[in-house]
Formats: structure tokens, C-alpha cells, sequence
């Protein structure tokens, strides 16, 4: 870890461009690429089960 941080202390130029390059993709993606909704659709699965019992009524409990 020691000389991934010195590495980029000794090489500044290469620490702004990567700064810069993480902006502007930032950037991009939140104007461009990004679907955006205040109040986004989502479908929820739903399961109805029914059950015949016969001689079995809800009186019964």
C-alpha cells in the first residue's frame, strides 16, 4: 500500500488525469447514459392461492 501511495505522489500528472477521467465519466454517465425517474415503476410479483377443503368452514374455529 505504501508504494501504490508513493507511486502516485512521485507521478502527479498521473493522479490528475485519472481525477479528471473519473469526472468527466461521472459526468457523462449522470447527463447521457442515465435513465432518471422521480417515482421509478416497480412490479412486484404477486401469488393469489385458493384452496377447496370440503366439510371445512371458517365456523368451525
Amino acid at each position: 500500500m505504501k508504494s501504490l501511495v508513493s507511486w502516485w505522489v512521485k507521478n502527479p500528472i498521473a493522479a490528475n488525469l485519472a481525477m479528471i477521467s473519473l469526472i468527466v465519466a461521472g459526468l457523462v454517465s449522470y447527463f447521457f447514459a442515465i435513465e432518471k425517474e422521480p417515482f421509478p415503476t416497480v412490479k412486484m410479483a404477486t401469488m393469489d392461492i385458493r384452496i377447496n377443503w370440503l366439510r371445512c368452514g371458517t365456523e368451525r374455529y
